[in-house]
């Protein structure tokens, strides 16, 4: 693309930016959303949150770009990127409700063990950029989400069921 027309498109360079980083947390704040409300439905909150996790998760490593390596820009956290940071915080949100209410009581996790789901999930950028991501790191890390959350024992269910939601959603579906 030459640069007359990829500014055709954008006026500045933090116009471009500002896209990438909304692009980058879209599409799971999206699916959070659509199964936020299954919790409290046919579905448990630790196979809402598994489904999350193995959703963004898959979404932050599949896409053709490491955009989510841009979240550690300082520019990032300027004001005209307001939208992505809210958005981010909202995913940030739902991530941390679907973790206290999936954390076992014999957990033991420090704090809100949704955020530390959050972070775990955001840690594939990392590793994405430093060639160390597997097809099998999104599962992966939404099972050591699971474990953190005390829910260690019940993998293969929620492994299950998780599947099923992503495939519901994914597919347009909205009846659980």
């Amino acid at each position: 693309m030459r640069q007359s027309s990829l500014y055709h498109h954008f006026k500045t360079k933090d116009d471009i930016l500002k896209d990438l980083l909304e692009s980058t947390v879209a599409a799971s704040l999206s699916f959070a959303k659509a199964v936020s409300s299954v919790s409290s439905g046919s579905a448990s909150a630790e196979v809402v949150l598994h489904a999350l996790a193995l959703y963004d998760g898959t979404q932050l490593c599949s896409s053709r770009w490491n955009l989510g390596i841009l979240y550690h820009l300082p520019e990032a956290r300027g004001g005209q990127y307001e939208q992505f940071l809210a958005s981010r915080r909202e995913l940030r949100a739902i991530y941390g409700t679907l973790g206290v209410l999936a954390s076992a009581p014999s957990s033991g996790a420090a704090g809100n063990p949704g955020d530390l789901v959050f972070r775990l999930i955001e840690s594939l950028v990392n590793l994405r950029a430093d060639g160390l991501v597997l097809p099998s790191s999104p599962l992966e890390a939404a099972d050591a989400g699971l474990i953190i959350c005390g829910r260690g024992n019940e993998l293969p269910a929620i492994r299950t069921q998780s599947a099923l939601i992503i495939e519901r959603v994914s597919g347009g579906l909205e009846d659980f």
